[in-house]
This record gives C-alpha cells, sequence and structure tokens, in this order.
C-alpha cells in the first residue's frame, strides 16, 4: 500500500440499510482498479463479508488490529 496516498474512512453505515453493499461494490471496485487513495472500511467485519457474498462479490477487505 502506498503511504503517500491520502487515506478515507467508509463506514458500513445501518447494518438493516444498503450500506454495507454499497461498500462492498466499492472496495471490488478499488482491487479491480485502485482509486487515488487508501480506502478504510469501517464496521463489522462479519456483515461486511456476509453482504459482499449476498451479491455475489469476494471479500476484498484486509483486517488491521493495529493503527495504521
Amino acid at each position: 500500500m502506498n503511504a503517500s496516498l491520502p487515506s478515507i474512512a467508509i463506514t458500513l453505515g445501518e447494518p438493516a440499510g444498503i450500506g454495507p453493499e454499497l461498500c462492498a461494490m466499492i472496495a471490488d471496485r478499488h482491487a479491480r482498479a485502485p482509486f487515488p487513495a487508501r480506502l478504510v472500511f469501517v464496521g463489522d467485519r462479519a456483515l461486511f463479508a456476509q453482504r459482499a457474498a449476498r451479491i455475489g462479490l469476494e471479500d476484498q477487505a484486509a483486517v488491521f488490529t493495529e493503527p495504521f
């Protein structure tokens, strides 16, 4: 990951809403054609993976357990 790129934090939003699916789509797009930024998704890891699978996308997010 390029440390010189700006970081953008994106929350998954309301679990009952469309936010988790939108985040999965953004992560998928970023994996195929990266945006000029470092994307950090904030939210429940299991929810993200479940919603990505529900719409037929691979789980593209990495897990960070330490500050970056």
